[in-house]
């Protein structure tokens, strides 16, 4: 893996604290076969279903029962056979192969589900949930389960939790009007799901037009974005912006965008979905800068990149800052 951008705590992972504007490979680490990303703070799951993990470790995020900062990877030795990985907001979670769930980091509003609010510098096993299919991280984590519901603890002031309340859980509760989820998504103050008819869900805060509603109300519990019925993936950004690809390969966003993270050429927050300029059909999409920048890979196998350049995360050769609000190609790979 390569990682770019401000280096400050080692998150870059190459031995280093040097920041970096262009991808530079992380020491001591090959097979990887997914990547999650927190604050200053990164884990990677391997071929053989270990986790490893670098960055910033004041909560205990990187999991091996220190609160060390790591400049390069160091294995989350209570890990085996893992299948999913999630960055939450300063905290992880993993997905087994028996379908638990366990989770580290910052737990100061329960999200590590195991009842308390204790950090936890080695993971924990989120309480109740024995059959996930699938795990979602974020200031609330959420987990869908083999029998199609969707369950979620951590921070719900905004309402993220999606169970109608604003009452943080330290354990896991089921969400509301969650029938039909195939994919769950945590960003920090909302979330969402996509259903097998290729409609959207969110829930949470608002006040961007993250939900896609149209509107500015915060919703407790999943509300259909508008205008979207033929969702193939989505992706939720950590600060207030939400994406979708559609049928064709086109990518939509909506939400906040002072930095140009929607890439519709604008700075203008935006209540529901608008097209990503200039982007051909994309494959893959991701969130940087803790959402406030964008990512995509198209069908060409090339990478486009827009919104805040923090520390030059963006790789796109054009400065150490600054805001780019159409996107541009990542080079250096």
């Amino acid at each position: 893996p390569y990682c770019m951008g401000r280096n400050t705590y080692g998150s870059v992972g190459d031995g280093t604290t040097t920041n970096r504007s262009r991808p530079t490979q992380v020491r001591n680490l090959t097979g990887v076969v997914q990547l999650s990303g927190s604050y200053h703070n990164h884990c990677a799951l391997k071929s053989d279903r270990t986790v490893w993990c670098w960055g910033y470790n004041p909560y205990g995020q990187v999991g091996d029962g220190s609160t060390t900062n790591r400049t390069t990877p160091v294995r989350v030795t209570t890990l085996s056979n893992i299948v999913e990985l999630e960055g939450g907001s300063l905290h992880h979670c993993a997905r087994r192969n028996d379908g638990t769930v366990w989770c580290w980091g910052y737990n100061a509003q329960g999200q590590m589900g195991d009842g308390s609010t204790t950090n936890r510098t080695r993971p924990v096993q989120v309480s109740g949930i024995n059959n996930a299919v699938q795990i979602a991280a974020g200031y609330a984590n959420c987990a869908r389960r083999a029998d199609g519901t969707t369950w979620c603890w951590g921070y719900n002031g905004q309402g993220q939790v999606g169970d109608g309340t604003l009452t943080g859980r330290t354990r896991p509760v089921r969400a509301r009007n969650d029938s039909g989820f195939i994919d769950v998504q945590a960003g920090y103050h909302h979330s969402c799901a996509r259903k097998a008819n290729g409609t959207i869900w969110c829930w949470g805060y608002n006040g961007y037009g993250q939900v896609g509603d149209g509107t500015l109300t915060r919703r407790n519990v999943p509300t259909q974005v508008r205008n979207v019925s033929d969702a193939t993936a989505i992706a939720v950004g950590g600060n207030h912006k939400t994406c979708a690809i559609r049928t064709g390969g086109l990518m939509w966003c909506w939400g906040y965008n002072t930095h140009g993270q929607l890439g519709d050429g604008s700075t203008t927050h935006r209540s529901a979905p608008v097209r990503v300029s200039g982007l051909g059909a994309v494959t893959h999409m991701g969130r940087g800068g803790g959402g406030n920048s964008n990512f995509a890979l198209t069908v060409t196998n090339e990478t486009y990149a827009w919104g805040y350049n923090y520390y030059g995360s963006l790789s796109i050769g054009v400065g150490a800052s600054g805001n780019y609000t159409t996107p541009r190609r990542v080079t250096g790979f």
